[in-house]
C-alpha cells in the first residue's frame, strides 16, 4: 500500500514446506523468466491476497455478516434490530451467538 509516498512493507522470515518453495519457484521461473527480486515479492503477494480473499469469502462469519447486511439493505429488519447491529460497540457477540441472531432474524421474516 502506499500513503503519501511511503511504502509501507513488512519483512517477515517464515518456514515454507520445501517441496511447496520449489514449485513456486519453477512456476515463477516459467511464466515469469526468473524467480529474483520484485517478481518473487510480487507473486508472494498476489498468493497471500488470493489466500486471504479465498479465506474471507468463505468463512462462516464473513458469510453471515453479508446475509445480516443484505437483510439490513433490504430493510427487511425491523429499525430496532437495525440500530442494534449498526452500533459501534454492538452487544450482539461475535460467532456462534451471530449466526443465531442472523438465523432467528431469517425465520422471523418468512
Amino acid at each position: 500500500m502506499c500513503r503519501c509516498g511511503v511504502v509501507n512493507m513488512a519483512r517477515q522470515t517464515v518456514e515454507i514446506d520445501n517441496e511447496l518453495w520449489q514449485r513456486f519457484l519453477k512456476k515463477l521461473v516459467d511464466i515469469y523468466g526468473s524467480a529474483y527480486g520484485s517478481t518473487k515479492k510480487e507473486a508472494l503477494n498476489e498468493a497471500i491476497r488470493l489466500w486471504l480473499d479465498v479465506k474471507e469469502a468463505t468463512s462462516p462469519l464473513t458469510v453471515v455478516s453479508k446475509e445480516a447486511s443484505e437483510l439490513m439493505e433490504k430493510k427487511d429488519v425491523s429499525p430496532a434490530v437495525m440500530k442494534l447491529l449498526g452500533e459501534e460497540e454492538t452487544v450482539i457477540p461475535l460467532g456462534a451467538e451471530r449466526r443465531l441472531v442472523v438465523e432467528a432474524l431469517k425465520v422471523g421474516l418468512r
